[in-house]
């Protein structure tokens, strides 16, 4: 059996990946993972049946956008990031950068401006309701976002300046005769 002290982590075992929180059961070993990420406890092992774990403490930004599931490919992500979209701790970033838990990013899309805290670091790309679980939205951010969601329901609809449509065939008509043609 192994403790560690930290929440959200990414346990290597035996060149497979298993994203844990709280405690789970894998094979044989049991892993236990507490929500405090200050006090992060030597890894002890406990009999046979259990395995070396490798904890992973940074990752790639790039990486970690695909694999939380703002972008759908990495070259996406690549891309965003070196056009200055994507800001880690309020600064420019590079696709290289290395992030940890705890890391502040702000990603802007067209029709999407959100700041998250990463909470987790994962290597693949899994499942939407794990890649939730990889980042928590920041207060501030949530509630600009339902700001601008407000002030799109409210404002006018874009087509209601025309108020005939298109015009008919019998208005064409009529126009070409107003002009003479």
């Amino acid at each position: 059996m192994y403790r560690v002290n930290w929440s959200g982590l990414l346990v290597r075992m035996n060149q497979k990946s298993y994203w844990t929180r709280g405690h789970r059961e894998i094979g044989s070993s049991t892993y236990f993972i507490s929500m405090n990420p200050s006090s992060l406890k030597t890894i002890t092992s406990a009999g046979p049946g259990c395995h070396r774990v490798r904890i992973i403490p940074h990752m790639r930004l790039d990486k970690w956008l695909w694999a939380a599931r703002f972008f759908k490919t990495r070259s996406l992500a690549v891309q965003a990031v070196s056009a200055g979209r994507v800001l880690v701790n309020r600064q420019a970033a590079k696709p290289a950068r290395l992030i940890s838990v705890g890391d502040i990013v702000s990603v802007h899309k067209p029709g999407l401006d959100i700041t998250v805290r990463v909470r987790g670091l994962s290597p693949v790309r899994g499942p939407a309701a794990r890649a939730a679980e990889l980042y928590a939205e920041t207060p501030e951010s949530v509630a600009e976002r339902e700001r601008l969601a407000e002030q799109r329901r409210l404002a006018p609809e874009p087509g209601w300046a025309y108020e005939a449509g298109r015009p008919t065939k019998r208005d064409r008509r009529q126009m070409d005769q107003w002009r003479g043609r």
